[in-house]
């Protein structure tokens, strides 16, 4: 799997690559600066997906050009809010743009209910239903969004604020989630509403990745760094990436767990294992942070639209199945019992390739 998260100034926009393919685009933001539009890249034609975690305009500014220029055959959002309130909602805060036209045109008319999954990403999508928290507030009701392929476990938590965070730590579900996360996009472009210091009591991410314009306010001054283990890059330990002084950052699942690419370097992180087999310390217990699979189909509220019929259709929530090696992995190692062979989820060669690099480098040790 590949993500790349694009320099959009006080916004966001991610695409995410399968290994099978398959695209999914995360907002759709773009940059004033440097003219640069999600619309203009080399993107699939049409999006496999498109999500949209905040109903603001910084997470939809290309929303118009994505859906003239790219199209996309799903659409995932919050959906409690309906097409006519999220109107109404936007021009409380005055003149509704364009893309928050095209958009509420789009909304309305989305039909029937389907499930779809995608090939080779397990994704999530976890959200607060409209108007349970306060009514005129959207930010509450961001769309969280995980996905999990190769060694990348990612979330993308709109603009989130600690209220909607605390709601949905109540979930299970989503706890397990979060515990498998190595890299964690800071909610709200890093703003201190946005933080929530109970998330870190389940989630131990390598990395967090903040998409954000330069620093303007006290509020754009949280330190994410102290929750991150951290990554190499250019001979420095980073904790904490933004797009206002790396650029656009490329993420991209490897035989050693992933590496990141940004505009000023490269970063390689190795998994947690190899570097405590190098290290003499010990291997962290997180499944996330070891570097495997991520397991799981959970709750996908999706829609589709068909750009070549511009069919519009509501894709029904994917209930969440059981794994039996899910429940296994969250266990302290010495109780996890070996899963049967068919509960294994994409076997893949790196996965091999992975086990014999340990097994050398563990017989180099003994010797």
């Amino acid at each position: 799997m590949r993500v790349e998260i694009f320099n959009v100034e006080h916004g966001f926009c991610a695409l995410v690559t399968g290994r099978s393919g398959e695209q999914i685009l995360v907002d759709c933001g773009h940059n004033s600066a440097t003219g640069w539009r999600p619309s203009e890249h080399p993107l699939k034609r049409p999006l496999d997906l498109l999500v949209i975690t905040n109903y603001d305009q910084d997470h939809l500014s290309d929303f118009c050009g994505v859906w003239s220029k790219i199209g996309f055959r799903w659409l995932s959002a919050n959906f409690s809010i309906a097409a006519p309130t999220l109107a109404t909602l936007k021009r409380e805060q005055g003149p509704l743009s364009t893309e928050m036209k095209t958009l509420v045109n789009v909304l309305a008319g989305i039909g029937p209910i389907v499930p779809v999954p995608l090939p080779s990403i397990r994704w999530a999508t976890f959200c607060i239903p409209f108007p349970y928290l306060r009514p005129n507030e959207t930010n509450k009701h961001s769309l969280v969004v995980f996905m999990e392929a190769d060694g990348i476990n990612i979330v993308f938590p709109g603009d989130l604020p600690a209220e909607g965070w605390r709601e949905l730590l109540a979930q299970p579900l989503f706890c397990e989630y979060l515990r498998r996360v190595n890299i964690f996009v800071a909610s709200h472009h890093g703003r201190d509403d946005g933080f929530c210091k109970e998330v870190f009591n389940y989630c131990s991410p390598d990395v967090v990745v903040i998409s954000d314009d330069e620093i303007q306010f006290d509020t754009q001054q949280v330190n994410y760094s102290q929750y991150a283990k951290g990554v190499a890059v250019d001979g420095q330990r980073r904790y904490a990436l933004t797009t206002r002084n790396d650029g656009k950052l490329t993420i991209e699942s490897s035989i050693y767990g992933f590496t990141v690419k940004t505009s000023n370097g490269t970063t390689n992180n190795i998994s947690p294992i190899l570097q405590a087999l190098l290290s003499h310390s010990k291997p962290a217990s997180n499944p996330s942070a070891l570097g495997l699979l991520g397991l799981g189909s959970g709750a996908q509220a999706l829609r589709s639209l068909d750009p070549s019929s511009r069919g519009l259709g509501l894709i029904n929530s994917v209930p969440p199945r059981q794994n039996s090696i899910l429940a296994d992995l969250l266990r302290p190692p010495s109780q996890s019992p070996k899963p049967p062979a068919s509960s294994l989820i994409n076997p893949r060669p790196a996965d091999t390739l992975k086990a014999n690099l340990l097994a050398e480098l563990l017989k180099k040790r003994k010797e």
